[in-house]
């Protein structure tokens, strides 16, 4: 049977229409471990597969009227956070706030997104303007 390590991508969230105007990006899982090599050799990256699923995340949320894209890199305290934050600001996302530190100030956050880490915000179109023309050299070299 088909096991978690089999998903090459999935992406949850979704998008809150104007006049919030925000897509919230809840989690993104890539595994390629048990890719076989043949299906392996197609794939550029999965860092290639994970810009392909967040700017179709993101052309769908500009579709519907969204100007912001927010989420939450966790902080499930096994180190990973801090790589996270790094990856998502070279993706363009800015640090908005640690959850986590706050105490009350943190409870909407926390209800929220479930967990504690780095909250941080795109902007849905500049996104779209940086990664679209990487997504659109990939497509023409194939």
């Amino acid at each position: 049977g088909e096991g978690e390590a089999d998903v090459v991508a999935t992406h949850d969230g979704f998008v809150a229409p104007p006049p919030f105007g925000i897509l919230h990006m809840d989690s993104m899982r890539v595994y390629n471990s048990k890719v076989s090599e043949r299906e392996r050799g197609k794939m550029r990256s999965t860092f290639g597969i994970a810009i392909l699923l967040g700017t179709m995340s993101l052309l769908e949320g500009a579709e519907a009227g969204c100007k912001k894209c927010e989420l939450l890199a966790i902080d499930d305290g096994n180190g990973y956070a801090e790589k996270l934050v790094r990856y998502y600001g070279r993706l363009g996302f800015e640090t908005v706030r640690v959850v986590g530190e706050n105490g009350l100030r943190d409870i909407p956050d926390l209800l929220v997104w479930g967990g504690v880490g780095t909250r941080m915000n795109g902007d849905v179109d500049a996104l779209l303007a940086k990664w679209g023309g990487v997504i659109r050299k990939q497509l023409s070299r194939d």
